[in-house]
């Protein structure tokens, strides 16, 4: 099996049927050439996005699927091109190359593009602007990141900027523990535009507030959003117009549907749609990190970290881990015997934060003393 390979398409109704075909030749990524790219207006580019990507996302969902739109190859070695017309399209591919049979019945997938959205898109926005911006958290790129940043890229004609939503904005998230670092997150976002279109320029740049740079450069044309974003595209033009600069044409992308196999994914939690949220709850229970050889500290007791926020679930995997004979230390536990009364670091307390932290039970009230504690921004 190869690592990665390329598929160039010279009918993309075929495309369902190829991909059924080459999902399981590929491990790791996969990029996609249709021919012809150059030639087609942007509303083409805008439907053949949008399918590609739906059909990856149903037939392709564990591997790393590339459009390529302006770059004529991707900038990652290719291990095997499949291609479906005459063997003088791959010539000068210094590469396995394999031609498909595309004998056999096809069962493309669905796309699920609404019309009326596609018709409504195409008297406004399905044309270049000089300067395009998006934003987003852009964890662990997706088939929907793809989607997004390809249909911002066919609009633009000069400049790119990508707002990627700093730490400070993240509480909110689901499992925002999982989310990768800004500065990686922003690594993969300019790595993928350059692969898949390196004619334009990129600015993919850290946002520490909804607006990032849209709220003072006047040299943006177009604004992309999808549908749960709307909302903030439409504040992004109040905040321009209040500092007198011209509001932003907004292009709205829909969601993608999750085709990922039910099996595979707890259909009651996670959303219907592709989000990184539902693929940081895939990553429960997988192991993220190899664990480093440490031969300066001893082999046993091996020592697991529980940590989290509150109501993160510490309690719950002791308990599982208590269940397989582990033995469980409860910090918290440990921590609250340090200070009962009668204790030396009882005594510590009240005579540090006085005894009005003291209920009548007589014993530390910790919200009490929590209010001191955390509300007092002058202490070191």
């Amino acid at each position: 099996m190869s690592n990665a390979g390329l598929l160039i398409v010279s009918n993309p109704a075929k495309l369902g049927n190829m991909l059924q075909i080459v999902q399981s030749r590929v491990q790791k990524a996969l990029y996609i050439q249709l021919e012809s790219m150059d030639s087609r207006g942007i509303a083409c580019l805008s439907r053949l996005v949008s399918g590609v990507y739906s059909q990856a996302s149903a037939l392709c969902h564990n591997l790393d699927v590339r459009l390529l739109i302006r770059s004529p190859l991707p900038q990652q070695k290719v291990d095997v091109v499949f291609f479906d017309g005459p063997a003088s399209r791959i010539s000068g591919l210094n590469c396995a190359a394999e031609k498909l049979d595309l004998s056999a019945e096809d069962h493309p997938v669905s796309l699920k593009v609404s019309k009326q959205a596609s018709e409504a898109a195409a008297q406004e926005t399905d044309k270049e602007f000089g300067h395009v911006v998006l934003g987003g958290t852009f964890d662990r790129l997706h088939i929907g990141h793809k989607e997004l940043l390809s249909q911002a890229i066919i609009r633009c004609k000069r400049k790119l900027t990508v707002g990627v939503t700093d730490s400070n904005m993240l509480s909110s998230k689901i499992l925002n523990e999982l989310i990768e670092p800004c500065d990686t997150r922003i690594e993969k976002v300019k790595e993928f535009l350059m692969d898949v279109d390196n004619t334009i320029e990129y600015a993919v740049v850290p946002i520490s507030d909804p607006f990032g740079p849209t709220k003072d450069d006047p040299t943006m044309d177009l604004i992309v959003v999808s549908e749960e974003t709307l909302k903030g595209g439409l504040k992004v033009n109040e905040v321009r117009q209040q500092k007198g600069l011209l509001p932003l044409t907004l292009h709205c992308v829909q969601l993608v549907e999750d085709l990922v196999p039910s099996h595979l994914r707890d259909t009651d939690v996670e959303d219907w749609k592709v989000s990184s949220s539902s693929g940081r709850m895939r990553l429960l229970g997988t192991l993220l990190k190899t664990p480093v050889p440490r031969p300066n500290i001893p082999a046993t007791p091996y020592i697991i970290g529980l940590t989290g926020g509150i109501a993160s679930g510490k309690s719950k995997i002791g308990e599982r881990l208590a269940k397989k004979g582990c033995g469980v230390i409860d910090c918290d536990l440990i921590g609250h015997q340090v200070y009962t009364p009668g204790s030396k670091g009882f005594q510590m307390v009240v005579e540090e934060f006085g005894k009005e932290i003291v209920d009548n039970e007589g014993k530390i009230n910790r919200r009490a003393l929590g209010k001191i504690v955390f509300g007092n921004q002058a202490s070191p």
